[in-house]
């Protein structure tokens, strides 16, 4: 777009199309070019010329809108610049036509409405297959636009939440699983149970939760070993969710090096169950005893019946130490 533009309009066809120029026209051609947008946009009606080409024959309707929006916008504040560097003197004239100016400028953004919502009837799939190449912030944009592609979005929430631990069946509780998730691998990265690389961030510094998650559950055997060899806090129930999330790499971890001697102790400490299960698939000591305590000591310290049966089932002894 120039700095300068006049739009010529053919009453008889309805039509019109746009003059670029570097120069400035002549004096008290900017309210004439507001005046003239003012008809097409109040109209309607008009069309940019058939076989006129030039840089905004190919433009929609309503980027020839925004066009004029943006123009309009130009023009009104560079004379409300003019009136406030020559109020000293008679402004009589020039406010005048600033007060035109503005009122034409009002209009010309009333009549340009924004472009609707998608439809509300659009068909869900349609809407499936928009989501399959978005990102979670994209899908949550998405959702605004109306009731179909709402539902669509909790949909979508539902199934990342199951496909990442989450058992239930409610949208909001899935929404807020993942909230709770995303909040244990950071404080589980800040206290160094976890390695960094299992939180991302974009280039503006804000969490990219996809990469954080595909960064976590690809952990290779050997990371996912050494963070249960590491801290404790992996085994709390607390943090069950992210656990979890490594077990699968935990069970080819266990399948390539000898289990963690205590992980069985400490996973029956606290209660996690799940853990539990897994590592007595390979651990070959169910009575194994990490500071005086064996497992079964644990959970009947805890009084965890399920836990309790587990470990029995596996061939522990029902003993105090």
């Amino acid at each position: 777009m120039g700095d300068y533009f006049n739009i010529i309009i053919n009453n008889k066809d309805h039509t019109f199309y746009i003059e670029d120029s570097k120069k400035a026209q002549k004096h008290g051609s900017a309210l004439e070019t507001l005046k003239k947008m003012e008809i097409v946009l109040k109209d309607g009606g008009y069309k940019y010329k058939p076989g006129h080409e030039d840089n905004y024959s190919t433009k929609t309707r309503n980027e020839l809108y925004q066009i004029f929006k943006q123009k309009s916008l130009e023009i009104h504040e560079g004379y409300t610049a003019k009136l406030s560097k020559l109020y000293r003197l008679d402004p009589r004239k020039l406010f005048s036509k600033e007060k035109k100016i503005s009122k034409i400028h009002r209009n010309i953004d009333s009549y340009i409405k924004p472009p609707p919502a998608l439809h509300s009837v659009i068909n869900k799939n349609v809407f499936a297959i928009m989501a399959g190449h978005m990102n979670d912030s994209d899908v949550g944009n998405l959702a605004k636009v109306n009731r179909q592609a709402r539902v669509l979005a909790e949909n979508l929430m539902l199934q990342q939440a199951k496909r990442h631990g989450f058992s239930g069946v409610n949208e909001a509780d899935a929404k807020k699983y993942m909230e709770v998730l995303f909040k244990d691998i950071k404080i589980l990265v800040n206290n160094k149970t976890l390695p960094e690389k299992c939180l991302c961030h974009d280039k503006d510094g804000k969490l990219d939760k996809e990469k954080s998650l595909a960064n976590l559950v690809g952990l290779s055997p050997a990371e996912v070993r050494k963070i249960f060899e590491g801290k404790k806090d992996i085994y709390k129930k607390e943090f069950g969710g992210v656990c979890k999330l490594l077990l699968p790499s935990l069970k080819k971890a266990l399948k390539e090096y000898p289990p963690v001697p205590f992980a069985l102790v400490t996973a029956s400490s606290f209660d996690n169950i799940e853990l539990a299960k897994l590592l007595l698939k390979y651990e070959p000591n169910p009575n194994f005893q990490h500071f005086g305590k064996s497992a079964i000591a644990h959970a009947n310290k805890n009084k965890n019946a399920e836990m309790i049966k587990l470990l029995k089932d596996h061939g522990a002894k029902d003993s105090k130490t």
